[in-house]
């Protein structure tokens, strides 16, 4: 079921931007008011397909000038939502971005798209991402390891022995991707949709086949978003274990080795102290997730562990 706004935007878009939602009244209009802020030279469409919200998110997306398409709640998968995305766009780089980003200039979208415009070889961007205010430093620590701000061209040769080794020794670096907020040529992922068996890391996926076909993956650190979670360790548990579940489909790998498990964690707690003694916030703050992280680092690892080697 899809719904236009009558103001909708008139000729063929370069770019479409896709937004899933679901119960996103929090975070709708903020992200919308960014979107159409944007300092654009291509023209772009928005398509909001929504999981059946039962908040104010499509009475809020209706004010917008916004294509909404709505789907059963339990219809919902990442890549196959995605690839749905694809098919009810018009543009020639279609952008994912979710509903908790929040493009923090207006030059989020050019600083994205550009790259994959001007460089044919290049298949598809991601953004730079940065910590909400409220995000806890674990997570922030991630983040600002995962997202450096400089630009950086993943690419690898297959028929160049050092780079093809290179490549499958540090794999996870080279198609490290997001779709939190990203751009893809159109008319390649149609080629290419991302893989409907995967429950995560479809983006991750789809950046190991174009390496593999020749393709180079830019990450753009001047298209910057806001965007980050508090979850609980449950949540996180949870999530890794999907993570290890999806990973095991598509990467040529055994799962890390379970007597490594506490031996990283423990790396990563010493690391978490120094990150969060720096850190600008309340001493018992400090001492609360100093003690927190060894319990998250364990739950993300083992998670991860657990859907590597069972799922």
């Amino acid at each position: 079921m899809g719904e236009r706004n009558t103001d909708a935007v008139i000729g063929i878009p370069k770019i479409s931007i896709v937004i899933l939602t679901y119960n996103g009244s929090k975070y709708i209009s903020s992200l919308l008011d960014a979107v159409f802020s944007q300092e654009c030279k291509s023209r772009f469409e928005v398509i909001i397909i929504d999981s059946s919200s039962t908040d104010d998110t499509c009475r809020i997306a209706r004010s917008y000038n916004v294509y909404i398409h709505v789907i059963d709640q339990l219809s919902f998968s990442h890549p196959g939502t995605r690839n749905l995305g694809l098919s009810l766009s018009k543009g020639q780089f279609i952008v994912f971005i979710t509903q908790d980003a929040w493009p923090i200039n207006s030059s989020w979208l050019d600083e994205l798209v550009n790259p994959v415009e001007r460089y044919p070889q290049i298949a598809a961007s991601y953004s730079r991402q940065i910590p909400r205010p409220e995000c806890n430093p674990l997570e922030a620590r991630d983040i600002y390891i995962g997202a450096p701000c400089i630009d950086e061209i993943r690419y690898a040769n297959m028929a160049v022995e050092w780079q093809k080794n290179d490549y499958l020794r540090n794999m996870h670096r080279y198609i490290s991707f997001s779709n939190v907020s990203a751009c893809y040529r159109s008319d390649l992922l149609g080629t290419n949709p991302f893989d409907e068996r995967l429950k995560m890391v479809e983006d991750q996926e789809w950046a190991k086949r174009m390496i593999e076909s020749g393709y180079a993956i830019h990450y753009a650190s001047k298209s910057i978003i806001m965007h980050s979670h508090n979850h609980t360790i449950d949540k996180i548990s949870e999530r890794f274990f999907d993570y290890g579940r999806s990973f095991k489909k598509f990467m040529p790998y055994d799962p890390p080795a379970r007597s490594s498990i506490l031996k990283s964690s423990l790396y990563e707690w010493i690391n978490d102290i120094f990150f969060i003694s720096g850190d600008n916030r309340r001493m018992r703050s400090k001492l609360k997730w100093m003690c927190l992280s060894p319990f998250r680092r364990f739950a993300a690892k083992y998670g991860m562990y657990k859907g590597w080697k069972n799922g």
